[in-house]
């Protein structure tokens, strides 16, 4: 359910421009927490690192192309 509100975010950010910013920075924000929460766990012992290969598809990319996306609209945004 969670995938299904950031992907919905996304979609309407990507159709009202106004909105954007907010609606993307947001789960931008929870997918990069997620990633990092992933390594965390790698890194105190809780997961084997084979589990960061076996989750990049699903946690680290998802929070890749977020960031890409929102960097790429910073850099499209004319300045203020």
């Amino acid at each position: 359910m969670n995938y299904l509100l950031i992907g919905a975010a996304f979609v309407y950010g990507a159709l009202y421009r106004k909105q954007r910013f907010i609606l993307w920075s947001i789960p931008t924000a929870w997918l990069v927490a997620h990633a990092v929460f992933h390594v965390w766990e790698v890194l105190v012992g809780i997961c084997v690192p084979q589990s960061l290969i076996d989750d990049f598809a699903g946690v680290t990319l998802p929070a890749l192309v977020a960031l890409s996306l929102l960097y790429a609209d910073a850099k499209e945004q004319p300045d203020a």
